[in-house]
């Protein structure tokens, strides 16, 4: 079943937060497209300011800062993707946007010293979501930021990006990862990681996702198929752009009832394109 979003013939940024349920007190991941937000005639700051204002101090505000591109992103940029690479919390850059950077380096923004996917922020107990995050070698282990925002509702907020578009939709098959036929994770030392204080820590190893498992991952699948979590989703289009929210526990519902159809032992889900 395709997905069709509901028609929006005009909104204001603040309207369009309306309509996606954005609240006061919330847990939200963003995931954002610049180049499709930029018809709502805001800066940087201004998106930035009106989400806070929209959160408030008692929720919390949340960006991906990762520091690599996948190799099949649209655009050719020669970024390598290299998750072994030395990591500084400070000083390396985002590579998921202007957006995600200049929040990053917001009064009152905290960024997690995870290597390959480091989270950025904002709002009630922001500095203890990403305190000491560079223990945890596990991707969605309970010591890690996306362990941490499960356990506290997050709701991804996609703006001017596809559905399926989540940090978090890899969790299904980290939850599912020792009882099916495939592995979608590997461990890796990293370099160097330099905290935020200027300690430098060698030799830690952190779980990924490689490249050649993002290549064929497609999470919309199971959009079009679960009704319920099409039921659990907020999608519109305005001004011909994407926009959405939706939980990261809906998903992972969906994911787990997908999983419990299949013979782990031989299938693979939906969201594969192909066997790896």
């Amino acid at each position: 079943m395709t997905l069709i979003p509901r028609q929006i013939e005009s909104a204001s940024f603040e309207e369009l937060l309306d309509t996606l349920g954005v609240r006061q007190g919330g847990v939200y991941f963003v995931h954002s497209n610049w180049d499709r937000m930029e018809f709502f005639g805001l800066s940087y700051q201004q998106v930035i300011e009106t989400l806070q204002s929209r959160i408030g101090e008692e929720g919390l505000l949340c960006f991906p800062t990762y520091p690599w591109i996948y190799k099949y992103h649209p655009v050719l940029l020669e970024i390598p993707y290299e998750p072994e690479a030395p990591f500084s919390t400070l000083a390396t850059p985002s590579r998921m946007g202007l957006l995600t950077e200049i929040f990053r380096r917001f009064p009152g923004v905290y960024r997690g010293a995870h290597p390959w996917v480091p989270v950025a922020v904002w709002g009630k107990s922001a500095e203890a979501l990403v305190d000491g995050v560079h223990t945890c070698s596990e991707l969605y282990g309970s010591g890690s930021c996306f362990g941490r925002l499960l356990e506290r509702d997050v709701q991804v907020l996609g703006l001017g990006v596809s559905v399926g578009t989540s940090s978090f939709s890899h969790y299904p098959d980290w939850l599912m990862r020792e009882e099916v036929s495939f592995s979608s994770f590997e461990t890796l030392a990293v370099k160097s990681v330099e905290l935020s204080s200027g300690t430098i820590e060698e030799g830690l190893r952190f779980e990924i996702v490689p490249e050649h498992v993002q290549k064929i991952f497609s999470p919309k699948t199971l959009f079009e198929q679960d009704r319920q979590l099409q039921d659990a989703l907020t999608f519109v289009s305005l001004e011909g752009n994407f926009f959405f929210a939706h939980s990261a526990a809906a998903f992972t519902e969906a994911a787990l009832r997908e999983y419990g159809q299949l013979n782990v032992e031989v299938d693979y889900p939906c969201w594969f394109m192909e066997k790896f």
